[in-house]
């Protein structure tokens, strides 16, 4: 849809299709450098989660059986506490601050779209006042953009949980140590045997 709506613009006239693309560029700039940023929040989160499984997991020294416990184990048992805590906060920091971000990259990027449609319609309306583009043809052009928009939320969407899920799986491969033919981009299958 995304191709065929920008060929029947450039068709209709260029200058309409760089209207409809004006901020194309920006949000190819800008947005793949805040994704990145978010990446790089999504494998701290990994690891915390992690970190915070691993605390969870480990067994803790147990006091002596059928005895109430001694102000040492107490205190050891509210500062392990007290640790848990802090990595629940931290995870919980973690969580608001990725989502924070990917509201800000939505945000940026339903702006520079919505903003596309005036840039639409000046270079448009200057066109059709010059008497080099008919008004059927600006809303022609017109709702040959809206075609346009939904393909590019989609595409950016796309690209969005991609980076997100592919930040993930390489936190957990590289943690989990998997072998080369199971990492994404390897397409020849692994046996049983060759797994183990």
């Amino acid at each position: 849809m995304l191709v065929t709506s920008v060929a029947f613009l450039l068709l209709q006239d260029v200058a309409l299709a760089f209207a409809a693309l004006i901020m194309l560029p920006v949000q190819l700039t800008v947005l793949p450098r805040l994704q990145r940023r978010l990446n790089a929040k999504v494998r701290q989160r990994v690891l915390a989660t992690r970190t915070l499984g691993a605390l969870v997991t480990t067994p803790e020294v147990a006091g002596r059986p059928g005895l109430a416990p001694s102000a040492a184990e107490r205190d050891a048992s509210a500062s392990s506490l007290r640790r848990h805590m802090a990595h629940v906060e931290e995870l919980e920091r973690l969580r608001v601050a990725i989502n924070d971000m990917k509201g800000g990259i939505k945000s940026l990027y339903n702006y520079t779209s919505n903003l596309t449609p005036f840039f639409f319609f000046l270079i448009g309306g200057y066109l059709v006042v010059q008497g080099r583009l008919t008004l059927g043809a600006l809303v022609a052009a017109l709702a040959a953009y809206k075609e346009i928009a939904p393909a590019l939320r989609e595409l950016f969407d796309f690209a969005q949980d991609w980076s997100d899920a592919a930040a993930r799986f390489a936190e957990v491969t590289r943690a989990v140590d998997l072998p080369a033919a199971v990492q994404p981009g390897i397409t020849r299958s692994v046996s049983a045997r060759e797994a183990a």
